[in-house]
């Protein structure tokens, strides 16, 4: 059998599967192959333990080399995570302590005090972030108060990505673009933020990583590094960035008017937007911004956990299967938007601030209740993205992750917002996103010009679109209520 030539591998390293697509020259996906991301406890909180997150990335770039249609050599490899989380390292390369998970928020003493010094509007005001104790800063600062030996001790520290890059070449390196989601990254001047870190770290922004463009080497995969794996000579290993923001440049969202929602575990809607809307960019809105693709741009990013709140009611509703799924969607779809009268306000991700159902009847069943926690997630989308860019700018909206496979969920968001949206069906754009960033690291590859992703049109259902505008103003109205903490903008 003929070999595939110059195969790039890309590896997403996710909150639920670790991730492995492989890309050939001509920008088609041959092979692509995950597992569950193995996730452990330090006896506070949910926590990975880097080998763990190596070898299983390990795991599935060979399988899917295995699984490829044909043999073929891999040419680069490129390495996304999720953001914030990370592995503190001696001064002889040992892991000081697990890497604490993303979304594990941890409060303490030290981050009390280093917020007493720097305010809510400040913080926004250097890095983009709003403050939540997901960032990293704040888990240095935990470490700081809960472990000070192995905080004391730490003289180098990388993201998870980096982490399994570094234990691959030797070299320690991060993106500009995972930097950003640290809280110690000036977002304007686009390097680290020194005095906070040491604030932070014992050796301050010494232990921080060089930090690299997107698709700009990192170091060379060491020979026989990965077991069983069939490289090129010579493999240049990449940066990419942060998992959503790879996913929206897979995807061809690029430039502002566009908006991806990434419809993972959390959701991520992300609009490139140009660099003097964060200069202007209003903190009340609970917007984030941060580092783009692309050398020196801006992307604001709005985040829920409509990906989780989703599932978990699948769950809670006895649709663990397929079949079962599949059927509640059905049923769910056949209702008339509004759920029979009952509405879904879901809760906040940054105040953790619970949701509520309203109007609840004896006679609503179990599709009525999975049709309002859709459209709840929906409408609370709604109200972020009019967070994002320019609100006179049209806004393209283009979905991926596994929540874009929903049908139901589709229709709701097209007619919510009474346009066409574009969903994308090509398997793991995320890492297939990595593998096409580290075809710039490779002479002569045309993978990204070739790049088409498979993609479907959903449009508005023209019955719905006259109701959502009713419930739209309805459920504004409504989430004001339940969450009357919350500035202009609800959500996110």
């Amino acid at each position: 059998m003929p070999e595939l030539a110059g195969l790039l591998c890309g590896v997403d390293i996710g909150t639920t599967h670790i991730k492995a697509a492989l890309v050939a020259g001509d920008g088609s996906v041959v092979s692509v192959s995950k597992v569950p991301t193995p996730v452990i406890s330090d006896g506070y909180g949910p926590c990975h333990d880097p080998e763990q997150i190596r070898l299983a990335a390990e795991h599935v770039m060979c399988q899917a080399q295995r699984e490829a249609p044909a043999p073929g050599r891999i040419t680069a490899v490129g390495v996304t995570s999720v953001g914030e989380e990370g592995v503190p390292l001696d001064p002889r390369g040992r892991v000081l302590y697990p890497s604490i998970a993303w979304y594990d928020r941890r409060p303490s003493s030290a981050e009390r005090d280093w917020s007493a010094r720097h305010g809510d509007e400040e913080l926004f005001a250097v890095t983009g972030l709003h403050k939540d104790l997901g960032f990293t800063i704040f888990k240095w600062l935990w470490l700081k108060a809960a472990q000070p030996s192995a905080w004391s001790r730490c003289t180098a520290w990388l993201g998870i990505a980096d982490y399994v890059v570094w234990r691959w070449t030797g070299q320690y390196g991060m993106s500009i673009g995972h930097a950003s989601r640290t809280a110690v990254f000036d977002l304007r001047s686009f390097r680290w933020k020194e005095d906070w870190a040491a604030e932070a770290l014992p050796r301050g922004a010494d232990a921080l990583p060089l930090l690299h463009e997107a698709g700009s080497p990192v170091g060379f995969l060491r020979h026989g590094i990965i077991p069983g794996l069939v490289t090129e000579e010579e493999v240049p290993v990449v940066a990419t960035g942060l998992d959503h923001v790879v996913g929206a440049y897979a995807a061809g969202v690029q430039r502002p008017g566009q908006v991806l929602d990434s419809l993972g575990t959390a959701e991520a809607l992300i609009g490139p937007v140009p660099p003097e809307h964060l200069h202007r960019a209003d903190y009340r809105l609970g917007v984030d911004f941060g580092a783009g693709i692309l050398p020196r741009t801006h992307i604001a990013i709005a985040s829920l956990e409509s990906g989780a709140g989703v599932s978990g009611m699948l769950e809670v509703l006895g649709a663990t299967g397929a079949a079962e799924r599949q059927k509640l969607e059905s049923e769910a779809a056949r209702l008339l938007p509004g759920a029979a009268g009952l509405t879904y306000v879901p809760p906040r991700m940054r105040t953790r601030s619970g949701g509520a159902f309203l109007g609840h009847k004896v006679t609503h069943r179990a599709a009525d209740v999975y049709r309002a926690v859709v459209e709840g997630w929906a409408l609370a989308a709604d109200g972020a993205l009019s967070g994002l860019g320019d609100p006179g700018t049209p806004q393209q909206v283009t979905c991926i992750g596994g929540g874009s496979g929903s049908p139901l969920w589709m229709r709701i968001k097209a007619s919510i917002l009474d346009r066409e949206i574009r969903c994308l069906r090509t398997p793991e754009i995320v890492a297939a996103g990595a593998a096409l960033l580290a075809a710039r690291a490779v002479p002569g590859s045309g993978a990204m010009a070739n790049w088409k992703p498979a993609a479907s049109a959903v449009a508005p259902v023209p019955d719905w679109v006259p109701r959502y505008r009713v419930l739209r103003q309805e459920f504004r109205r409504l989430a004001h209520i339940v969450h009357p903490a919350a500035g202009p903008c609800v959500y996110p």
